[in-house]
């Protein structure tokens, strides 16, 4: 299987500040047992179109008018889709609750956990801003989330991310 690791940032990201070492592995915990492929390195010959689909992926993680790539990996986040994600969260964190018994208690709590740090329900990864290391969606979130709407947020390296 594979996902995608995006570099996103407030401030535009110029080639010098794409960061390759993102995932070095004495300093990443995703990498220890993963595969990775720099996008730019991996499609060379049709680099705009494997980028132009990480970037589609990246904007289909979000709920329909929550976020547009605008162009040339800018996007721009559009409308208030907080409490819908918010909501879907919530409304799965309560169906796992509802299977709770002594003897699966733990495997649920294990699910809860899952569902709230990864909100989104998505197998990318995200470097946000100054971060040293790829987080789960929620913090994508956390980050979109803050934003007016109207602002601009860009992505750099993307990452092909093999588990």
């Amino acid at each position: 299987m594979h996902a995608f690791i995006y570099q996103i940032s407030s401030t535009p990201i110029s080639e010098e500040m794409t960061n390759e070492t993102l995932l070095d592995p004495n300093t990443n915990q995703f990498q220890v047992d993963h595969y990775f492929d720099y996008m730019h390195e991996l499609y060379e010959d049709s680099d705009e179109e494997q980028i132009e689909e990480a970037y589609q992926d990246l904007q289909n993680l979000f709920p329909e008018g929550a976020i547009e790539h605008i162009g040339n990996g800018t996007f721009r986040k559009i409308g208030n889709t907080d409490t819908m994600i918010i909501n879907e969260t919530k409304d799965a964190i309560i169906n796992s609750l509802q299977k709770v018994d002594a003897l699966e208690f733990y495997p649920v709590l294990n699910e809860i956990a899952e569902k709230a740090a990864n909100p989104l329900g998505t197998d990318n990864l995200f470097v946000i801003d100054d971060m040293t290391s790829a987080e789960k969606s929620l913090m994508l979130v956390d980050y979109i989330s803050r934003m007016p709407i109207g602002d601009i947020f860009y992505v750099g390296t993307i990452i092909d991310y093999h588990f």
